[in-house]
Protein backbone atom coordinates (compact mmCIF):
# COMPACT_ATOMS: atom_id res chain seq x y z
CA UNK A 1 0.00 0.00 0.00
CA UNK A 2 1.40 3.60 -0.91
CA UNK A 3 0.84 6.83 0.58
CA UNK A 4 1.35 9.79 -1.57
CA UNK A 5 0.77 13.34 -1.19
CA UNK A 6 -0.79 16.14 -3.96
CA UNK A 7 -3.96 16.11 -6.75
CA UNK A 8 -1.80 14.81 -9.69
CA UNK A 9 -1.06 11.43 -10.83
CA UNK A 10 2.24 10.39 -8.59
CA UNK A 11 4.88 8.28 -9.86
CA UNK A 12 5.98 7.99 -6.71
CA UNK A 13 5.42 7.37 -3.14
CA UNK A 14 5.73 9.27 0.30
CA UNK A 15 5.49 6.04 2.19
CA UNK A 16 4.52 2.17 1.86
CA UNK A 17 2.78 0.22 4.18
CA UNK A 18 3.96 -3.17 4.09
CA UNK A 19 0.93 -6.01 5.25
CA UNK A 20 2.13 -9.56 6.23
CA UNK A 21 -1.10 -11.14 4.90
CA UNK A 22 -2.85 -10.44 1.26
CA UNK A 23 -6.15 -9.80 3.07
CA UNK A 24 -6.44 -6.58 6.10
CA UNK A 25 -8.06 -3.30 6.70
CA UNK A 26 -6.61 -0.33 6.82
CA UNK A 27 -7.86 1.94 9.38
CA UNK A 28 -6.86 6.15 8.70
CA UNK A 29 -7.28 7.95 12.27
CA UNK A 30 -6.25 11.93 12.38
CA UNK A 31 -5.12 13.11 15.98
CA UNK A 32 -7.43 15.48 17.23
CA UNK A 33 -7.14 17.84 20.27
CA UNK A 34 -11.36 18.01 20.16
CA UNK A 35 -11.67 21.53 19.50
CA UNK A 36 -14.18 22.81 16.99
CA UNK A 37 -11.02 24.71 15.14
CA UNK A 38 -9.29 21.08 14.96
CA UNK A 39 -12.52 19.09 13.83
CA UNK A 40 -12.85 21.33 10.79
CA UNK A 41 -9.58 21.06 9.94
CA UNK A 42 -10.04 16.98 10.06
CA UNK A 43 -12.91 17.32 8.22
CA UNK A 44 -11.24 19.02 5.23
CA UNK A 45 -8.01 16.29 5.41
CA UNK A 46 -11.29 13.57 5.51
CA UNK A 47 -12.27 15.46 2.10
CA UNK A 48 -9.14 15.15 0.69
CA UNK A 49 -8.15 11.72 1.33
CA UNK A 50 -9.01 8.98 -1.26
CA UNK A 51 -8.05 5.39 -2.31
CA UNK A 52 -7.40 3.88 -5.76
CA UNK A 53 -5.94 0.63 -7.36
CA UNK A 54 -3.00 0.46 -9.14
CA UNK A 55 -1.65 -2.28 -10.90
CA UNK A 56 1.70 -4.26 -9.31
CA UNK A 57 4.75 -4.36 -10.08
CA UNK A 58 6.17 -6.88 -12.42
CA UNK A 59 8.51 -8.32 -10.01
CA UNK A 60 5.62 -7.81 -7.52
CA UNK A 61 3.15 -10.63 -9.00
CA UNK A 62 0.15 -12.14 -7.17
CA UNK A 63 -1.62 -15.47 -7.36
CA UNK A 64 -4.19 -14.43 -4.34
CA UNK A 65 -7.28 -14.30 -5.58
CA UNK A 66 -9.54 -11.41 -4.27
CA UNK A 67 -11.68 -11.55 -0.84
CA UNK A 68 -14.80 -12.46 -2.21
CA UNK A 69 -17.28 -10.74 0.72
CA UNK A 70 -20.19 -12.68 -0.41
CA UNK A 71 -19.00 -15.86 0.96
CA UNK A 72 -19.59 -14.38 4.95
CA UNK A 73 -23.25 -14.82 3.65
CA UNK A 74 -23.43 -17.72 2.60
CA UNK A 75 -24.77 -20.97 4.58
CA UNK A 76 -22.01 -23.07 4.44
CA UNK A 77 -19.75 -20.66 5.58
CA UNK A 78 -22.25 -19.17 8.55
CA UNK A 79 -23.51 -20.69 11.95
CA UNK A 80 -27.39 -21.83 11.18
CA UNK A 81 -29.65 -24.79 11.49
CA UNK A 82 -27.23 -26.90 9.40
CA UNK A 83 -23.96 -25.79 10.34
CA UNK A 84 -22.74 -25.21 14.19
CA UNK A 85 -20.36 -22.19 14.87
CA UNK A 86 -16.89 -24.36 15.35
CA UNK A 87 -18.13 -25.77 11.69
CA UNK A 88 -18.63 -22.45 10.08
CA UNK A 89 -15.19 -21.30 11.33
CA UNK A 90 -13.34 -24.36 10.08
CA UNK A 91 -14.75 -24.25 6.75
CA UNK A 92 -13.70 -20.47 6.79
CA UNK A 93 -10.26 -21.18 7.91
CA UNK A 94 -9.80 -23.44 5.26
CA UNK A 95 -10.71 -21.32 2.57
CA UNK A 96 -8.63 -18.32 3.88
CA UNK A 97 -5.81 -20.22 5.33
CA UNK A 98 -3.64 -21.39 1.87
CA UNK A 99 -3.75 -17.34 1.11
CA UNK A 100 -2.59 -16.20 4.97
CA UNK A 101 0.46 -18.01 6.29
CA UNK A 102 1.67 -17.34 9.68
CA UNK A 103 3.43 -14.22 10.46
CA UNK A 104 6.31 -15.70 11.85
CA UNK A 105 8.68 -18.15 8.85
CA UNK A 106 9.20 -20.24 11.28
CA UNK A 107 5.98 -21.34 12.73
CA UNK A 108 4.56 -22.16 8.52
CA UNK A 109 5.47 -25.53 8.63
CA UNK A 110 3.76 -26.74 11.88
CA UNK A 111 0.91 -24.61 11.44
CA UNK A 112 0.48 -26.01 8.00
CA UNK A 113 0.68 -29.80 9.52
CA UNK A 114 -1.52 -28.79 12.41
CA UNK A 115 -4.13 -27.82 9.87
CA UNK A 116 -4.20 -30.70 7.55
CA UNK A 117 -4.51 -32.67 11.13
CA UNK A 118 -7.90 -30.80 12.00
CA UNK A 119 -9.06 -31.43 8.33
CA UNK A 120 -8.30 -28.39 6.17
CA UNK A 121 -7.01 -29.54 2.62
CA UNK A 122 -7.18 -28.12 -0.29
CA UNK A 123 -9.17 -24.86 0.85
CA UNK A 124 -11.85 -27.14 2.48
CA UNK A 125 -12.94 -28.51 5.63
CA UNK A 126 -13.78 -32.18 6.54
CA UNK A 127 -13.79 -33.15 10.57
CA UNK A 128 -11.21 -35.73 11.23
CA UNK A 129 -12.52 -39.44 11.98
CA UNK A 130 -12.99 -39.35 16.12
CA UNK A 131 -12.92 -35.87 16.31
CA UNK A 132 -15.72 -34.48 18.32
CA UNK A 133 -15.60 -30.51 17.61
CA UNK A 134 -17.24 -29.77 21.06
CA UNK A 135 -14.41 -31.25 22.97
CA UNK A 136 -11.89 -29.47 20.91
CA UNK A 137 -13.64 -26.25 21.64
CA UNK A 138 -12.74 -26.95 25.23
CA UNK A 139 -9.35 -27.67 24.29
CA UNK A 140 -8.65 -24.26 22.88
CA UNK A 141 -10.35 -22.58 25.60
CA UNK A 142 -8.08 -24.35 28.26
CA UNK A 143 -5.54 -23.37 25.91
CA UNK A 144 -6.18 -19.82 26.62
CA UNK A 145 -6.46 -20.30 30.28
CA UNK A 146 -3.29 -22.17 30.39
CA UNK A 147 -1.76 -18.90 28.45
CA UNK A 148 -3.05 -16.14 30.80
CA UNK A 149 -2.20 -18.30 33.77
CA UNK A 150 1.63 -18.02 33.68
CA UNK A 151 3.35 -14.87 34.96
CA UNK A 152 4.04 -11.79 33.62
CA UNK A 153 0.70 -12.51 30.46
CA UNK A 154 -1.87 -10.24 32.17
CA UNK A 155 -0.99 -7.07 33.81
CA UNK A 156 -3.22 -5.94 37.24
CA UNK A 157 -3.86 -2.40 37.01
CA UNK A 158 -5.83 -2.78 40.42
CA UNK A 159 -9.39 -2.07 41.54
CA UNK A 160 -10.17 -5.47 39.61
CA UNK A 161 -8.96 -4.30 36.15
CA UNK A 162 -6.38 -6.21 33.73
CA UNK A 163 -4.40 -5.21 31.05
CA UNK A 164 -2.96 -8.16 28.27
CA UNK A 165 0.64 -8.00 28.39
CA UNK A 166 1.92 -6.17 25.44
CA UNK A 167 3.19 -9.53 23.37
CA UNK A 168 -0.56 -10.78 23.94
CA UNK A 169 -1.69 -7.65 22.29
CA UNK A 170 -2.61 -6.24 18.80
CA UNK A 171 0.61 -8.24 17.11
CA UNK A 172 0.19 -11.66 18.59
CA UNK A 173 3.68 -13.42 16.92
CA UNK A 174 3.71 -17.26 18.06
CA UNK A 175 0.80 -16.73 20.60
CA UNK A 176 -1.67 -18.04 18.58
CA UNK A 177 -4.48 -18.92 21.74
CA UNK A 178 -4.33 -14.89 22.51
CA UNK A 179 -5.16 -14.04 18.96
CA UNK A 180 -8.02 -16.31 19.07
CA UNK A 181 -8.78 -15.17 22.46
CA UNK A 182 -8.77 -11.73 21.73
CA UNK A 183 -10.38 -11.75 18.11
CA UNK A 184 -13.20 -13.40 19.87
CA UNK A 185 -14.45 -10.03 21.87
CA UNK A 186 -11.61 -7.60 20.51
CA UNK A 187 -11.27 -7.47 16.61
CA UNK A 188 -8.50 -5.50 15.41
CA UNK A 189 -7.11 -4.90 18.65
CA UNK A 190 -4.11 -2.58 17.82
CA UNK A 191 -0.67 -2.85 19.77
CA UNK A 192 -0.27 -1.27 23.64
CA UNK A 193 1.92 2.05 22.23
CA UNK A 194 -1.19 2.34 20.31
CA UNK A 195 -4.30 2.03 22.64
CA UNK A 196 -4.72 0.63 26.00
CA UNK A 197 -7.26 -2.29 26.36
CA UNK A 198 -8.34 -2.39 30.27
CA UNK A 199 -10.69 -5.48 31.03
CA UNK A 200 -13.06 -5.74 34.16
CA UNK A 201 -14.28 -8.78 34.69
CA UNK A 202 -17.02 -7.64 37.64
CA UNK A 203 -20.04 -6.83 35.49
CA UNK A 204 -20.53 -9.02 32.37
CA UNK A 205 -24.13 -8.79 31.69
CA UNK A 206 -26.42 -6.30 31.86
CA UNK A 207 -29.99 -5.93 32.70
CA UNK A 208 -32.62 -3.98 30.55
CA UNK A 209 -32.52 -0.37 31.03
CA UNK A 210 -29.32 -0.67 33.13
CA UNK A 211 -25.65 1.28 32.46
CA UNK A 212 -22.28 0.94 33.67
CA UNK A 213 -20.87 3.83 35.81
CA UNK A 214 -17.21 4.01 35.50
CA UNK A 215 -15.86 6.96 37.50
CA UNK A 216 -11.37 7.46 37.37
CA UNK A 217 -9.82 8.97 40.34
CA UNK A 218 -7.99 12.05 37.46
CA UNK A 219 -6.83 12.41 34.54
CA UNK A 220 -4.77 10.06 32.92
CA UNK A 221 -1.15 11.33 31.64
CA UNK A 222 -0.80 12.24 28.50
CA UNK A 223 2.14 12.73 25.85
CA UNK A 224 2.08 15.77 23.64
CA UNK A 225 0.48 13.33 20.90
CA UNK A 226 -1.95 12.04 23.97
CA UNK A 227 -2.36 8.80 25.84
Amino acid sequence: MGLSTGTTEETSYDGIVRMSTPYGQSITRIVTSNTTKDLEIVRALQDQLKVRSVPRSSHCGSTTPALDLTMFNEPYYRAGDDTTLPEAVMRLTAALVPFNEPEVVGDRDWVAKSLRNAGCKDGKWELPVGTNLNVAVEAANWSVATLLSQPRKVDQAGNNWMLFNSELIGDFHSYYQARYFITSWGYLALTDDKAMYPSNGVVTDLEPGKAILIQFSGRPPLRSTGF
